[in-house]
């Protein structure tokens, strides 16, 4: 902005670069570590070999990931490809990590409690769809849609933000005991609701003028309630931990 580039395409740049790296970067691979760390704890027995091949193959992938954030720019079919082969290899890799669990998978899934084994379901969701998106977001067209429709943009940043990295955690303290057991299975539920019906919102926000006739209001308001139902399934969360340590 002080070189006179705001709202031009290399301040859009570093503000994707930011994003990317944060949430495809730094946290994504600080939940796979929480992840397996926790199954150390636990004793599980790991390939660790394999974990520690697929995880390098992920770091690699991520690196040229970045041109999916910047390919509403059209800067040639060749960004395209290499932006999609590096989403196959994102993909390859994440086979790769089920592979390895699936040999302990009796074990450390039952080692879960009941609300961690679903609200990691959930996880594991978000994540297999935010590897499908990246990988048809590889195409022209779709790039160009997406850039075009930003609410759909906010949406897949929710979905990885809120449904994979912030509803992990919610079970990583859970099975590390910094919950309160009483109250935070109704965290959750307030917490997944708010996640849906934001994502619900956003997604449908482009067409919400042929809606609004069926939903009597603009999206914005219906953003503000589970924006704020959001805020107050954290503050009960807070609390949990607050009265699980008292």
């Amino acid at each position: 902005m002080r070189l006179g580039l705001a709202y031009r395409d290399w301040y859009y740049f570093s503000i994707y670069y930011y994003l990317h790296f944060q949430y495809n970067g730094f946290f994504t691979f600080g939940i796979f570590s929480l992840f397996f760390k926790l199954l150390e704890s636990r004793q599980v027995a790991i390939n660790k070999a394999g974990i520690i091949g697929a995880g390098r193959l992920m770091a690699i992938a991520c690196v040229p990931a970045y041109f999916l954030s910047i390919l509403w720019v059209q800067p040639g079919i060749v960004f395209n490809v290499i932006a999609g082969v590096a989403a196959c290899i994102q993909v390859y890799a994440v086979v790769l990590f089920f592979k390895v669990l699936r040999s302990s998978y009796s074990v450390w899934y039952a080692s879960l409690a009941r609300a961690s084994r679903l609200v990691l379901g959930i996880v594991l969701f978000c994540f297999g769809i935010k590897l499908l998106l990246q990988c048809i977001s590889a195409f022209p067209e779709i790039a160009a849609m997406a850039y075009q429709l930003r609410p759909v943009v906010i949406a897949y940043l929710h979905l990885m933000l809120v449904g994979v990295i912030t509803l992990f955690l919610f079970v990583w303290y859970r099975e590390n005991n910094r919950l309160n057991i009483k109250y935070d299975m109704y965290v959750m539920i307030y917490c997944v609701i708010a996640f849906a019906g934001m994502e619900i919102v956003l997604i449908a926000t482009p067409w919400w003028t042929e809606l609004q006739t069926l939903l009597f209001y603009p999206s914005r308001y219906y953003i503000f309630v589970f924006s704020t139902l959001l805020a107050v399934s954290f503050t009960m969360l807070y609390w949990t931990a607050l009265k699980r340590s008292v």
